[in-house]
């Protein structure tokens, strides 16, 4: 699962720079934007709309909501459980 997520992580970096190679100057405000969610917000983002990463639906992992009964989560509910795992 995490070699998938890093594989989609750095496809997603390789694309992201080709993008910005198109254009002559890119802000830096775009740049840390497009860095905060490739490195901050996949795994949540990804996790609360779609319930998993790309690496868990490839894996067979899904993640529910068990309050809800729903297969996604309110925005900010995956941000805490993900920071915390991380440390």
């Amino acid at each position: 699962m995490a070699f998938i997520d890093a594989i989609v992580l750095v496809t997603f970096m390789y694309g992201t720079s080709d993008i910005f190679g198109l254009f002559e100057q890119v802000p830096d405000v775009v740049r840390a934007i497009a860095a905060i969610f490739i490195f901050l917000l996949y795994d949540p983002l990804f996790t609360g709309v779609y319930g998993g990463t790309i690496g868990h639906s490839f894996s067979g992992i899904e993640v529910n909501n068990k309050i809800i009964s729903t297969k996604t989560f309110p925005l900010g509910q995956p941000l805490p459980g993900f920071y915390a795992s991380s440390f």
